[in-house]
């Protein structure tokens, strides 16, 4: 996905962009067949859930609205405001102009990614290389500097080198690329703090689209457990869960499909839709997640010259906050951008990687302060120890954010901005934004009017007890 966005971002430049491609090229079939009929092994995500957030539907709306309208002609669709809104706002919201720019997309990955493939490829300046597997790239030093000059790849048992002016390092999680700049000299920190939660999803097919209830309140985290609903084209929607790895009994639960399929039935918000539809994949799971940054010398005597990284290879999230494809879109953007200028190669670095982390550090430390709350209150569920200052970020969150959210637009809106990863409001908004928290909270509180939500699934002892026993068939498995 992230060398797709790039070569979509570089269509008007005068470049030639060769795209290698692990996976052998798509069959010409029907983008609708693409998740049952595509075979991607070099993706492992690839059947997961996702969710394409607001901020990569609008730079498509803003850049690129042909590759729009393939994909809505695919049976890709925009979410509606009432399905991101807090329920209790639906019929009382008043309108605001930028509401389209919060809408996201529903749709499968495979999907998107095959009308994305398809577009791409038939762009004029690219080229694409199938079947090719990159094993090293060709560097030369400069005054001390390294400046990458191509890379080395391996196609049909031929060794090739190919040579170019930049290089796009947008290989995924698993990059070789910072493995192989250390082996020249370059200091490359990795920042990453494992996110100790494991996620599972399924894919369903409703038995009568037409007759679907509303799409709202189809996600909520229950202290130990995340869950969401993800809809997608042509009647098919995904479930997934995210479990913290100490709930051991709920994650050894959760990747069966009977352990999957209970957990769904005790939640109402999941149940009337799983009811209504059928299972069309076994259950499909990831572990050791993390949120990592890959820092790369940001000066312009210490900047590699010549290289780029883009999407997971670069910055990584806990895939459960949907970041992912988004984020490599950002960043394509912004790299088209800065290779428009006439700057010199140490100027584009260090231009570039300074405006990545402009547009996406608070989005990277979004999901890190996610995954620390998640885990906090799933620990307090347990009854396991707790800083005060966790209990105390708990305690506000769950007697004055989330109930105010519920009935406060301005902060319901700040609050999808934040999910939808939208541009971050300055510093003097977001203090408004928490005075107006407070100031809300206590005027309620002293009113009595402050309401606590309601349990939106059972309670963790109660989850626990009702899971289905392993059979004998799991346990060899």
């Amino acid at each position: 996905m992230a060398g797709l966005a790039t070569a979509l971002s570089l269509k008007n430049g005068d470049r030639e962009v060769v795209l290698l491609e692990r996976d052998d090229a798509p069959p010409s079939i029907p983008p609708e067949s693409a998740f049952e009929s595509w075979k991607r092994p070099g993706v492992p995500q690839f059947h997961h859930t996702h969710i394409f957030l607001s901020r990569l539907r609008t730079i498509l709306r803003d850049h690129h609205p042909e590759v729009l309208a393939e994909l809505e002609a695919a049976g890709i669709h925009r979410s509606a405001i009432d399905q991101i809104l807090p329920p209790s706002l639906v019929g009382r919201y008043r309108g605001e102009p930028d509401d389209d720019d919060l809408l996201h997309l529903w749709g499968r990955r495979a999907t998107v990614e095959y009308v994305l493939r398809q577009h791409v490829g038939r762009l004029p300046n690219v080229r694409v290389v199938h079947g090719a597997r990159v094993d090293g790239v060709e560097v030369v030093k400069e005054n001390g500097r390294v400046r990458v000059r191509g890379v080395r790849f391996r196609q049909g048992g031929v060794d090739t080198a190919l040579s170019a002016e930049i290089v796009v390092d947008a290989s995924g999680a698993r990059s070789k690329m910072p493995e192989w700049l250390r082996a020249q000299g370059v200091e490359i920190v990795t920042d990453a703090v494992p996110s100790a939660c494991a996620y599972y999803c399924r894919h369903f097919l409703q038995r009568d689209p037409s007759t679907e209830p509303p799409r709202r309140g189809t996600g909520a985290n229950i202290d130990y457990l995340i869950y969401g609903i993800f809809f997608a084209e042509h009647g098919s929607f995904s479930i997934a869960f995210a479990c913290p790895e100490m709930e051991e009994e709920l994650t050894d639960a959760v990747k069966r499909p009977d352990g999957f399929d209970h957990m769904c039935s005790r939640i109402p918000a999941l149940a009337k839709w799983t009811g209504r539809a059928d299972p069309t994949s076994r259950v499909l799971g990831g572990a050791s997640l993390s949120n990592r940054w890959h820092r790369y010398p940001s000066t312009a005597a210490t900047a590699v010259l010549g290289l780029f990284p883009v999407g997971d290879s670069h910055i990584q999230t806990n895939p459960i906050y949907g970041r992912g494809c988004s984020m490599a879109f950002v960043q394509a953007k912004a790299l088209s951008e800065i290779l428009a200028t006439d700057a010199a190669p140490e100027e584009l670095a260090t231009r570039y990687l300074a405006r990545v982390r402009t547009l996406l550090k608070p989005h990277f430390d979004f999901s890190r302060a996610a995954d620390r709350a998640f885990l906090a209150r799933a620990r307090m569920t347990r009854g396991d120890a707790v800083s005060f200052v966790e209990r105390a970020m708990a305690y506000l969150y769950e007697e004055a954010f989330a109930p105010i959210i519920e009935v406060d637009q301005r902060l319901a809106r700040e609050w999808i901005k934040a999910s939808q990863m939208r541009e971050v409001s300055p510093p003097w908004v977001g203090a408004l934004l928490m005075l107006r928290l407070f100031v809300l909270f206590f005027v309620l509180k002293l009113t009595g009017k402050l309401k606590k939500l309601a349990p939106l699934g059972p309670p963790r002892e109660e989850m626990l007890r009702g899971l289905p026993a392993r059979t004998e068939q799991a346990q060899a498995e």
